[in-house]
């Protein structure tokens, strides 16, 4: 007989993803750095949806699975609730790729979710106020707004299963209601 102890992680892999090849760079960051990275992959360790993957030259972004809810959402602290904008024909039209994150303070950040021609996987422009958040620099800016919009995605996926919960106990309701009827003036 065998026994394997297989341990697998609750959160299928999400959470901070540092490249293998990124292990001379990280050697070269200050004690700080490697600190804010700690941090954040504690911070990101149960996230389900979205997480923040480090490169080989140590570039930051945030990923997510294909499905992952990208959208408005309300939380206690944290809303998106309206569109970035493009300029088109020398005006600004709202771009429904892009979500701004706020706050009751002001716009935290703003959060571009882009899916290549021929691709499944997107991948996201992430920037606030002093800029683009694109290196391990911004790590701990990263890290908090992949865990926001983790915790919109999860939010969101908890009402679909609710709401999918809710229509089949109608159906069955409406399905018990319907033999009853049947069974007492059917003919």
């Amino acid at each position: 007989m065998q026994i394997n102890n297989n341990v697998q992680s609750p959160n299928f892999g999400m959470a901070l993803k540092i490249s293998k090849g990124a292990k001379k760079a990280l050697e070269n960051c200050s004690n700080e750095t490697i600190e804010e990275l700690q941090k954040a992959g504690e911070a990101l360790k149960d996230t389900k949806f979205f997480h923040v993957k480090i490169d080989d030259n140590l570039g930051a972004k945030i990923d997510s699975d294909e499905n992952a809810y990208f959208g408005f959402f309300k939380t206690d602290e944290y809303f998106a609730n309206r569109h970035g904008v493009h300029k088109f024909g020398g005006k600004e039209v709202p771009d429904e790729r892009i979500i701004m994150i706020e706050n009751d303070r002001g716009t935290i950040a703003g959060v571009g979710r882009y899916v290549p021609y021929n691709e499944t996987k997107p991948f996201y422009n992430t920037w606030g106020v002093l800029g683009a958040y694109k290196n391990v620099n911004d790590i701990k800016y990263l890290a908090k707004i992949a865990k926001i919009l983790d915790s919109a995605a999860v939010s969101k996926y908890t009402q679909g299963v609710e709401q999918a919960a809710l229509e089949n106990a109608e159906k069955a309701k409406v399905s018990q209601a319907v033999s009853k009827l049947l069974d007492t003036y059917g003919e």
